[in-house]
């Protein structure tokens, strides 16, 4: 019996499952990078683009579903260039560790800070400048979310990076240092995976809202 070969349209329920599977991705990467594992923020990144990000070739899961009306929580701190001076890092903290220094994801920490905050639209929070460097690079959450995954080990490997992109992870550019081995290090890269950590952290919390059920 020969069996014809035609295009299928993902149903509902396919659909549904995929949501499902991606929150999974996100949840299981982010207790990994909770336990240390902070390259677990470049599959973070993946996941997340597959949820959210669409171009004129593909469209998002969450826009598949009809979700994209969903709120996002907004966590981060105001990095408008026109207020304040760089360097300027709206989803990090900064933790003393061993006469040190650490910039990582703040997760609920601040909850009292932003909880009271409405939501916003996906737009508004996807292009909100969360790094603001002493370059005068800006950097949103869409930028951070599909610089490393597109280019920097989420889903590919570029042989070159955009400017602004390696000014922040591989230039210096946030202009912070920590001690590490008695040798000055550089935080930019830290900073990224770590505000993917806390964009994935709002994600999970902003859809728990819309989709319980998953």
């Amino acid at each position: 019996m020969r069996i014809l070969k035609v295009r299928y349209t993902q149903t509902n329920i396919d659909l549904n499952a995929h949501l499902k599977e991606q929150i999974q991705f996100l949840t299981v990467s982010a207790e990994s990078y909770d336990k240390g594992n902070e390259w677990e923020a470049k599959r973070l990144a993946v996941a997340i683009r597959t949820l959210l990000h669409d171009t004129a070739k593909s469209k998002s899961l969450l826009a598949q579903i009809n979700g994209k009306s969903t709120l996002f929580y907004n966590t981060a701190n105001d990095c408008n260039p026109d207020k304040y001076f760089p360097p300027l890092m709206g989803l990090t903290m900064i933790k003393g560790e061993s006469n040190s220094i650490r910039l990582c994801a703040p997760l609920s920490t601040y909850i009292s800070r932003w909880k009271d905050k409405d939501k916003i639209p996906f737009s508004e929070w996807w292009n909100q400048i969360v790094i603001y460097d002493t370059d005068k690079n800006t950097l949103t959450r869409k930028d951070l979310i599909l610089k490393v995954a597109n280019t920097d080990g989420g889903a590919h490997i570029d042989p070159e990076l955009d400017a602004d992109y390696a000014a922040l992870t591989r230039l210096k550019s946030l202009g912070i240092t920590r001690i590490s081995i008695g040798l000055p290090q550089d935080v930019g890269l830290e900073v990224t995976l770590a505000s993917i950590r806390q964009i994935t952290y709002e994600v999970i919390l902003s859809l728990k809202d819309d989709f319980p059920q998953l």
